[in-house]
């Protein structure tokens, strides 16, 4: 709620745990986790797939295509980061 708490009542802290245990920190959300395998076909396919013209994909966008066109779950945590921008 962007609240400012002690990092031990962070979500900051929250999403380490997670990393660490290598789980998801879902709220929840059923759908099928991302494998490291999974994760390289996809960002593959999703590389192949862009227009001549497209130059990036954003950071903001990749979880969201990864459900809407992968019907799969990213989750930095469940393969050991606390931050999206660290897995990949």
């Amino acid at each position: 709620n962007g609240a400012v708490v002690p990092y031990s009542h962070s979500q900051s802290m929250v999403k380490e745990r997670c990393a660490e245990r290598r789980r998801p920190c879902t709220s929840g959300r059923k759908s099928k986790i991302a494998t490291w395998d999974m994760v390289r076909t996809c960002l593959r396919e999703l590389i192949n797939g862009m227009a001549p013209d497209e130059e990036l994909i954003p950071l903001s966008n990749i979880k969201r295509t990864f459900r809407s066109q992968f019907h799969i779950e990213l989750s930095e945590t469940a393969l050991g980061y606390a931050k999206l921008s660290e897995l990949l």
